[in-house]
């Protein structure tokens, strides 16, 4: 939304809100107590929100953000089971220092919430919470985050009118007003998105209309029964929502009793004035008068797996270490792609808006013969994961995953995409391979090692050359890996019971080379050398380090810096093989020919020299 529009629709909710305030009798309609209905009758009833439908997933995720067990529905419970099955708990590693639910294996993308959602809406009944305190929704583009939100804000405040007085309820002075705030990127798009979905549900709603007091171009001013009946009250109304500017001191000083983040994972140093973790650590602290009813919400699209709104989401993962159960029950995330909150939209007609029980105890929600009512039609979704957008996965996967399939991105350009890596672990020649446990030795094997000394991680991958097939493509064929992680070795590795299970990998396969990078490199290659030079497994080892930097071959400046050459040592053991085999390893290395051997007689050149004609 432009500015320009924003002034259309605010010109638009003024003019709605005068003929509301022409059609009203406040003073007859304040002196009937307010009643919340459940969250269904919030939203339809004609006397509430007034909304013409809802889709019947929305209203399973508003149900679980407001904690009605008793309300859910057999949908409701499928959708959640469902949802459930994208993430798992696995057994605690030894010596972790972090446990939480994982993203589900074998999925081609990660959907969901936890399995333990139903067990977190009872446990914050019994804590005496009215909803979730922490909703995260981590959702593809145009999956109705803003639409959520602003259906919770709304109910949020309908909460608060109907305490009367919630000023006296929770302690606080009659010249404080009780603030909701909208932060975003920047001031504009605060205003333009979530704060004017939220100004226009109230606005719109039947049940706001003796309290709604002003709208302005950033905030929304509604009165408290108790306002109204003061005709000497210092302000229009005790109630504002404001769409705040991204800065540090933004939700300093006053007394919020909910907090809206939209687009979250994009708010940092480089588009606002503060980080979403400065923002966050100064206005979290504005909740602690409204204990139970406080809540924070943070509505967006992923982004990368860094940043405030990545840590929030991991909280919601997170398990305890002692009872493996919620480690912060009083959150809830979920993570949607953008099509999965429309899902089953062509059978709302069919399916139970509410519980039998609640349909008994409320004729409103019950249909002419006494069942449930069943959901509105609700028309054309706004997303769906039709042909069109399995163009747009075909034309950009990377931003696709991201904006729609709702994933996490590893970087803003990841060096493999995550559809190959999937693929590296699919089946090859019609099988699914398993790890080596006798290396044909009619092939040349490579070893390529990270090395890690005592509190780093120390791995390494050994792998080999495939023929080409039929198409002419290359194949390389990772046969085992080992990872040797401080952790599961009282914090600190045994380096030389490392390098003899490295040994033993070197001789098992008859690796012809060993690759290490520069860090850490000539320990490994010194020791090697020592270890496989003088024994009779291979008397003729040769360890060998090689550096050099090539600056001619270094990127143009409009490259990614991070491809560029660094220097790289080998361990180069000595092999039978032909000039062919040679060659065939230089072009899957991408390395160049090493230089002479001081160790070798000039009169029998190293193997992997060039041959003639090569």
């Amino acid at each position: 939304m432009s500015g320009d529009d924003w002034d259309g629709e605010l010109d638009r909710l003024r003019r709605q809100l005068e003929r509301i305030k022409a059609q009203v009798d406040v003073s007859s309609a304040t002196k009937r107590p307010l009643v919340v209905p459940s969250i269904a009758e919030c939203l339809l009833g004609p006397d509430y929100f007034a909304q013409q439908k809802i889709y019947p997933r929305q209203l399973t995720m508003l149900r679980t953000i407001f904690c009605e067990v008793d309300g859910l529905t057999d949908y409701d419970k499928a959708t959640l089971r469902e949802w459930g099955t994208g993430f798992d708990k696995r057994p605690l590693g030894e010596g972790a220092t972090t446990w939480h639910y994982e993203p589900a294996r074998d999925t081609d993308f990660t959907m969901g919430t936890t399995p333990d959602v139903i067990d977190r809406m009872h446990q914050n009944l019994a804590e005496g919470r009215r909803w979730f305190r922490e909703p995260n929704l981590v959702v593809g583009r145009r999956g109705s985050k803003g639409h959520v939100g602003a259906l919770t804000a709304a109910r949020i405040v309908l909460e608060l009118l109907a305490l009367g007085d919630p000023q006296a309820y929770f302690g606080i002075p009659r010249n404080k007003r009780i603030t909701i705030p909208v932060f975003a990127g920047n001031l504009e798009q605060a205003r333009f998105n979530l704060f004017a979905d939220i100004a226009g549900m109230i606005i719109d709603g039947p049940c706001f209309a003796p309290y709604v007091q002003q709208i302005l171009r950033d905030r929304l001013i509604i009165a408290t029964p108790a306002d109204l009946a003061r005709p000497d009250r210092m302000f229009d109304g005790s109630i504002e929502i404001i769409a705040h500017a991204s800065t540090a001191t933004a939700g300093r000083g006053p007394a919020t009793v909910a907090q809206f983040y939209d687009e979250m994972a994009f708010v940092d140093p480089s588009t606002s004035r503060a980080s979403a973790e400065d923002i966050y650590d100064a206005a979290v602290p504005a909740l602690d008068q409204f204990g139970e009813w406080a809540m924070v919400a943070e509505l967006s699209s992923p982004h990368q797996q860094v940043g405030e709104f990545f840590a929030i989401h991991l909280r919601a993962r997170e398990l305890d270490l002692k009872t493996g159960a919620a480690a912060y029950p009083e959150m809830i995330t979920f993570q949607l792609p953008s099509w999965e909150p429309y899902l089953d939209h062509e059978l709302a007609t069919e399916i139970p808006m509410v519980t039998q029980a609640e349909a008994d105890a409320n004729p409103a929600m019950a249909d002419a013969d006494g069942r449930p009512r069943c959901f509105p039609p609700t028309g054309r979704p706004i997303t769906t994961n039709d042909q069109q957008m399995a163009k747009q996965q075909r034309a950009k996967r990377k931003k696709f995953r991201v904006e729609r399939l709702a994933q996490w991105g590893t970087s803003a350009d990841a060096f493999f995409d995550p559809d190959d890596v999937e693929a590296i672990f699919g089946a090859y020649n019609g099988a699914i391979l398993q790890p080596t446990t006798q290396p044909p030795h009619n092939v040349n094997h490579y070893i390529a090692v990270d090395p890690g000394i005592k509190h780093d991680t120390f791995a390494w991958v050994i792998g080999h050359l495939d023929p080409v097939d039929d198409l002419g493509r290359p194949h390389l064929v990772v046969d085992d890996n080992r990872r040797w992680v401080p952790e599961d070795h009282g914090g600190e590795l045994d380096t030389a019971e490392v390098l003899d299970a490295l040994v033993e990998d070197i001789k098992f396969f008859r690796a012809v080379q060993v690759v290490t990078d520069q860090y850490g490199g000539p320990f490994v290659v010194q020791d090697l050398n020592r270890r496989l030079g003088t024994t009779a497994f291979n008397p003729f080892s040769i360890v060998r380090e090689e550096a050099w930097t090539q600056p001619s071959k270094l990127p143009p400046p409009t490259a990614s810096p991070r491809r560029s050459p660094s220097a790289r040592s080998t361990a180069h053991r000595i092999h039978n093989s032909d000039s062919s085999s040679c060659s065939l390893r230089r072009q899957a290395t991408g390395s160049p020919p090493p230089p002479p051997d001081p160790f070798r007689p000039t009169t029998s050149p190293c193997p992997c020299s060039p041959s003639p004609g090569s």
